[in-house]
C-alpha cells in the first residue's frame, strides 16, 4: 500500500501498522519514522483518528526507547489533545513513570557533574519531576480506585497496582 499507492488514504493506516511491526521487530528509527511521517502529512490532521493513534504510539515508542523528555512531551500533548481517548489512561500512567524515571536519570549524574549550578538546577528538576510523578501516580489511582473492580480490565488493573507501588516507592 504506502509503496504501491502512496496517494490513498489507506496509506496513513498501513504506516501505523507497520511503525507497530517495526517496533516489535526492534526498528525503532524506522517505526518512529514511519508515525512522525503520520504527524507531519499535510492531508492528515489531528482530527483523525490515524493521527490521534500515531501521536500516542510515537509516545509510546520514545518511552519504550527510555527518551524519558520526548515521551512525556507527546504523551502530554496526546492526554491534552484527546482526554476521552481510550489510550488516555495508559498514556498518563507513561507520563508519571517517564517522569519518575527521568527524575532519576538526573539524579544519578549530580556526583558526576563539575559544576555545582548544574548540579543544584539538575536535582531541582529531579525532585520536581519526582513531584509530578506522585501527582500523576495519585490522580491515576483515584481514577481507577473509584471503578468497580468487575468493570476494570486486565491493563487497568496492572496500571493501579503498579500506581500504588509507585506511590509508596516516590514516598
Amino acid at each position: 500500500c504506502m509503496e504501491q499507492h502512496p496517494r490513498d488514504m489507506a496509506v496513513y493506516r498501513a504506516r501505523l501498522l507497520a511503525a507497530k511491526v517495526l517496533e516489535a521487530k526492534g526498528d525503532m528509527k524506522q517505526a518512529e519514522a514511519y508515525l512522525q511521517e503520520n504527524l507531519n502529512e499535510q492531508l492528515l490532521t489531528p482530527a483523525s483518528k490515524e493521527w490521534r493513534e500515531s501521536l500516542f504510539a510515537l509516545g509510546e515508542l520514545l518511552y519504550t526507547q527510555r527518551r524519558y523528555a520526548d515521551a512525556i512531551a507527546r504523551l502530554e500533548e496526546a492526554v491534552a489533545r484527546y482526554p476521552a481517548a481510550h489510550q488516555t489512561l495508559e498514556a498518563r500512567y507513561l507520563i508519571a513513570a517517564a517522569m519518575r524515571q527521568r527524575a532519576i536519570e538526573l539524579r544519578s549524574t549530580l556526583d558526576q557533574e563539575p559544576s555545582e549550578a548544574v548540579r543544584k538546577e539538575h536535582a531541582e528538576q529531579a525532585r520536581s519531576l519526582f513531584e509530578k510523578s506522585l501527582a500523576q501516580f495519585r490522580a491515576i489511582q483515584q481514577t481507577l480506585g473509584d471503578r468497580d473492580s468487575q468493570e476494570m480490565t486486565a491493563l487497568d488493573k496492572v496500571i493501579l497496582r503498579n500506581a500504588r507501588f509507585a506511590i509508596g516507592d516516590l514516598h
